[in-house]
């Protein structure tokens, strides 16, 4: 799948690219790679499988926090920006008698944003199954 996604991507803007990949879906890739090596694996065999449980077709892999499950999306890490209005950050706190807890609100108007959208590629709904 990674590599079909890379192939969406035009070839003069795939240097640096990295596969963020879901949580469920790097769970199942790393148990597919440890049962290669059965019961007892060397420590020639954990080399080998620590290398590959950090790349998938040959891309630096990371699993980011609150990533959809069974989603893969490939990019390069400057392609992503976060944009935020400067006048729209507002701030609070105070002890809430009613509720007996300490509130600290915190708000403000952002955006996430693919800046280059040809340089990036996604495959939502995917389920990994071990062969």
């Amino acid at each position: 799948l990674v590599a079909s996604l890379i192939k969406v991507i035009p070839k003069h803007k795939r240097k640096g690219l990295v596969a963020y990949v879901s949580d469920d879906l790097a769970d199942a890739y790393e148990q597919q790679i440890w049962s290669m090596f059965g019961e007892q694996p060397t420590e020639e065999d954990k080399l080998k499988a620590n290398s590959l449980l950090n790349r998938v077709a040959k891309l630096p892999m990371e699993t980011p926090d609150n990533f959809p499950d069974g989603t893969v999306f490939i990019t390069k890490p400057k392609n992503l920006s976060i944009y935020w209005q400067l006048s729209s950050w507002k701030t609070s706190s105070g002890d809430n008698q009613k509720a007996e807890q300490w509130e600290d609100l915190n708000k403000r108007n952002e955006g996430y944003i693919i800046e280059d959208v040809e340089a990036a590629a996604m495959a939502e709904n995917v389920s990994y199954k071990a062969a």
